[in-house]
C-alpha cells in the first residue's frame, strides 16, 4: 500500500497575495456566508481588500486583516 502525504506551508499574508485572495473570497462567497458578515460587492474588489490589508498608518505594523493567512498544499507520494 502506497502512502499520500499532503504538505501545508502556512505564512503570513503579503500584498501580492491580495489579487488571488480577492479572487478566491469572490468565487467562493456563496460558501462563506453562512459564517461571515453580509458583504458589500465592494469587498470583492482588489482595492478594497488592499485597503483592508494595508497598515492604517505609517506607525501600524501590521495588516487589519492579519487573521488570514495563505497557504500552500503540495502532495507528497
Amino acid at each position: 500500500m502506497e502512502a499520500n502525504y499532503l504538505s501545508i506551508c502556512l505564512r503570513d499574508l503579503i500584498e501580492s497575495d491580495v489579487e488571488a485572495l480577492t479572487t478566491h473570497e469572490y468565487e467562493h462567497r456563496a460558501f462563506f456566508q453562512p459564517f461571515t458578515p453580509l458583504r458589500q460587492e465592494k469587498f470583492y474588489t482588489i482595492s478594497e481588500q488592499l485597503n483592508e490589508f494595508r497598515p492604517v498608518s505609517k506607525a501600524a505594523t501590521k495588516p487589519k486583516r492579519m487573521q488570514k493567512e495563505f497557504f500552500t498544499v503540495n502532495r507528497i507520494s
